[in-house]
């Protein structure tokens, strides 16, 4: 581990395409401002590229070879850029509800490329008693997984641009938190072809003052036409957020494939989960997508589906896998995200991202090549 007094920070910021990328520095200075590139990031020309990024939001981090993880806002001269944080944040603004969301993380522990374990579902042992000692406050439960060597983490409930903030971090604190015990953190969607893929479940709900919109004890008119918006807008979109390898998960060991919802389903895109104050969980991002994006579309689309009221399909109560008459498919490659998006006039992502929508397009395309 670096001695404190270096300070080694890791810089993030999303990509127009979707990647959280960023950048390692010695922090000597305690500067807040640093010089980036934005056209290798699809927010500039190569002829006009030179911007910055501003720390927003700061994290230490006790273990391992990074001291802290920074957020960053990223400027072009004086202008803030609109990233997909910054439109999240926009939504959040915007809204008469105060939105609620968290996320629960699926990823693998290897050693030599092999899972760690041959253990499934809900299966105890010492290591794992210990890593959750250790890694609290950062989350609030872990649990083995199906697959050999796979595990979930969950954080808080909240603001859903800080539920975001605090993924990414998550996500590096527990890369080397494993690092330094000998052991890889894989949050890739299918790391192995024979065994089950990893998501990234987000949980949404709303307040209207003191009122839980979705209700308590049963579901609101509010809360089925916030989930008719995500079904007719949203999912669709949302698989944009993701790359090519996201989608080899879909239709394998819990990964919805079709446009579906249910109470307590977990082979539906959207279950509604038996508890005390109503929500929604989505089961269609994985841990690679860009959880600003996701949470940005998902609340959006749910928000218009109240506005206009729209309903959503029947409720699903039975296995989606085995059972698909009558449902919308989701894509099962980015290609046929792309075609979908394209063909389709009222766009919410169209919407959200305004002048970077076809920069972010060819972005894309280019990452559907490089596959």
């Amino acid at each position: 581990m670096q001695e404190k007094s270096e300070n080694h920070i890791l810089l993030t910021f999303p990509s127009l395409d979707g990647r959280i990328v960023g950048k390692h520095i010695i922090n000597k200075d305690d500067k807040k401002e640093f010089r980036i590139d934005l056209s290798s990031i699809g927010f500039g020309k190569i002829h006009d590229s030179d911007g910055y990024a501003k720390i927003v939001k700061e994290f230490t981090i006790p273990y391992g070879f990074i001291n802290s993880f920074a957020i960053c806002d990223l400027f072009k001269n004086e202008r803030k850029i609109r990233t997909s944080r910054e439109i999240l944040k926009d939504i959040l603004k915007e809204t008469k509800f105060t939105v609620f969301g968290s996320s629960e993380l699926e990823f693998y522990l290897t050693r030599n490329n092999k899972p760690i374990d041959q253990m499934g579902y809900f299966d105890i042992h010492s290591d794992l008693s210990k890593w959750f000692h250790d890694l609290t406050p950062h989350i609030n439960v872990m649990h083995h997984e199906n697959g050999n060597g796979q595990y979930e983490v969950g954080t808080d409930y909240g603001n859903p641009l800080e539920m975001a903030d605090k993924s990414l971090f998550v996500k590096q604190l527990l890369e080397q938190y494993f690092y330094d015990q000998g052991i890889k953190f894989d949050d890739r969607a299918k790391p192995f072809r024979n065994d089950f893929g990893s998501g990234m479940h987000i949980h949404l709900s709303l307040k209207n003052h003191n009122e839980w919109v979705f209700g308590t004890d049963k579901m609101t008119d509010e809360m089925m036409h916030f989930i008719g918006g995500i079904c007719s807008f949203g999912l669709h979109e949302l698989t944009l957020t993701m790359n090519n390898g996201s989608f080899s998960r879909f239709g394998e060991g819990e990964a919805p494939n079709f446009i579906s919802w249910g109470n307590s389903n977990r082979s539906a895109a959207i279950r509604v989960p038996n508890s005390n104050v109503k929500i929604i969980e989505i089961r269609v991002p994985d841990p690679r997508c860009d959880p600003f994006l996701a949470f940005a579309i998902l609340i959006k689309a749910g928000l218009r589906g109240i506005k206009e009221q729209i309903k959503p399909p029947n409720e699903s109560n039975f296995n989606v896998y085995k059972k698909n008459t009558g449902l919308a498919p989701l894509p099962r490659s980015l290609g046929e995200a792309i075609k979908i998006h394209q063909e389709n006039c009222d766009s919410i992502l169209k919407n959200l991202l305004g002048d970077f929508y076809s920069p972010f397009l060819e972005m894309k395309k280019k990452q559907l090549l490089n596959t």
